[in-house]
């Protein structure tokens, strides 16, 4: 799934912008145009004047209430933006954190007790976190819908390391979600995997072999197909070059 909502906001902001800017512009530039009317118009003019300097008040008032409401809504957004940019810079360190202990165990006991059995099942347990953490930044963003992330954690229970996962850390996240929308999120996850806690877990596929461990030997090659044909090569070589320095004597 693509992020894409920070260019949207983007795009949803500048027109805001843009409308604030024009009508401050508006009521900075409107005494100037009466200024020039008062000066250089006619008597006419000046009736016009008297008209429209009656509802100058009231037009200006507005004109500034919704430059204000502008000015307002643009740092709201941007107050928005930055708040999310320093989550996901937060998120990303996380990330860093998690992905130097998978990758030694030394720094995965920093973490703390194992909440597996083993090391490798401690880094499916850290992988599914952040499979976890990945879907609820996209979640946030409005990047997935409700339906869309069923499936999806559907797919990660239908396999043994997303339901440890899950039954370590199931109840304490719906207890502490901060905000009604992470509770949402946590919802939809816990009721995706008890529809598949009943179901069989899908088996991994097997393996050719372990790591480090050799495969089976390649079949054995008689090197006698080799060996023979290179002699019978060689000697013939020999003679042909022999036979061509004894007809070159005689010449």
């Amino acid at each position: 799934m693509r992020v894409t909502g920070g260019l949207g906001k983007r795009r949803r902001t500048l027109p805001v912008v843009l409308l604030a800017v024009f009508a401050v512009i508006a009521v900075v530039f409107s005494p100037f145009a009466v200024w020039l009317i008062g000066r250089y118009g006619t008597n006419s003019d000046w009736q016009l004047l008297s008209n429209v300097g009656q509802t100058y008040g009231a037009v200006s008032a507005l004109v500034a209430a919704i430059a204000l409401i502008g000015v307002v809504v643009s740092l709201i957004i941007q107050s928005r933006e930055a708040k999310a940019t320093r989550a996901s810079a937060l998120r990303g360190l996380h990330v860093d954190l998690l992905r130097t202990a998978m990758d030694d165990p030394v720094y995965m006991e920093c973490w703390g007790e194992y909440a597996t059995d083993s090391f490798a099942a401690e880094r499916q347990f850290t992988y599914v976190n952040l499979i976890v953490s990945y879907w609820r930044s996209v979640y946030d963003l409005g990047e997935v819908d409700d339906a869309t992330l069923s499936v999806a954690c559907g797919e990660i229970f239908s396999a043994m390391p997303g339901r440890t996962y899950w039954q370590k850390v199931g109840p304490r996240r719906m207890k502490t979600a901060p905000t009604r929308r992470d509770r949402r999120f946590y919802e939809i996850i816990d009721q995706a995997y008890r529809a598949a806690e009943h179901r069989p877990i899908v088996a991994p596929p097997r393996v050719a072999h372990a790591p480090g461990v050799r495969g089976p030997a390649s079949p054995a090659v008689d090197r006698k197909h080799f060996v023979l044909p290179f002699v019978a090569g060689l000697l013939f070589s020999v003679v042909i070059k022999a036979l061509g320095r004894v007809l070159f004597r005689r010449g």
